[in-house]
Parts: C-alpha cells; structure tokens; sequence
C-alpha cells in the first residue's frame, strides 16, 4: 500500500487520529483517517462463590454510568499479562492469582489497537492498598451468567 502525507490531525488523551494520502489501484490518491490506540485489556475476575467481579464506572459518552469488567490502556512497551494484573488492582483492588487469556479482539480495520481478554479462574483476593484513581468506578461481585439483572 503506498501512502503519503501522513500527519496527526489529533493527539488525545487516549488515542490520536492520523490522516494520510492512500494511493487505492488506477483509481488515484484517497484521504483515509485512522484512530490510533496504544491496545488495552479487559479481565473477567471469576471467583470460587460463581460470581464475577464487575464495576460500576462513569462514561461521560454515555450519560452516565455503566457496568463494566475492569479494563485499560497497555502503557508503552507493557505486556498484556502485566496491564491486566494492574488494572484488575486499580479497578477493583483485586490480585489475580491465576490469570489465563481468553480471547484477542481486532476492531475493525479503521481502528488501530487490540484488545486482550483475561479470564481469572477461581481464587481472586483482595488487596488492602490505597487506590489512587481517577477514574470514579465502584467495584462489585454477581453472578456469573447474570450480570444484567443487577443494577
């Protein structure tokens, strides 16, 4: 694929929008943009009761707040295990005592990440720490299976 002028026409917070010049066959030169993402995890805490953990976390997208498995952004030139042991912590005060991949996400191609999911089979356990956060999210165990009966 040949491309030209490529530039950042955002640089946020959580990702960065580039635009470029693609040449697409006889058809010519196409401005495309793409959303960049440094990639994230998401972690299923499982617990030995069958409940999962899940937290209660502001989105201003949305309105307000949802319910969420913890989740983050991989930090530059971090492994996907270690930000997933990280976010477990600072979303929940959780440690994973055993953590297993569960799934690799690609989002569609106009996007620039992956997203790799961890399942925690049984035992998590609490960590006594101070969280320092400034995400406002609330964290919580129900059952697996049913997590959208609770509110």
């Amino acid at each position: 694929m040949e491309t030209e002028n490529r530039t950042i026409v955002f640089n946020g917070i959580v990702v960065n929008i580039e635009q470029m010049e693609v040449k697409i066959g006889g058809k010519g030169w196409h401005r495309y943009q793409v959303v960049r993402h440094p990639g994230g995890v998401a972690i299923l805490p499982l617990h030995d009761d069958g409940t999962v953990t899940l937290i209660r976390q502001l989105r201003p997208a949305t309105g307000g707040f949802t319910l969420e498995i913890p989740a983050g952004r991989l930090c530059p030139g971090e492994e996907p295990t270690n930000c997933s042991h990280r976010e477990l912590m600072e979303e929940t005060g959780l440690i994973a005592t055993n953590l297993r991949p569960l799934a690799l996400s690609i989002p569609p191609p106009a996007f620039s990440m992956r997203l790799s999911i961890s399942s925690l089979p049984p035992v998590c356990h609490k960590e006594r720490h101070s969280r320092r956060t400034m995400r406002i999210s609330k964290p919580f165990a129900c059952p697996w299976m049913k997590p959208w009966r609770w509110h």
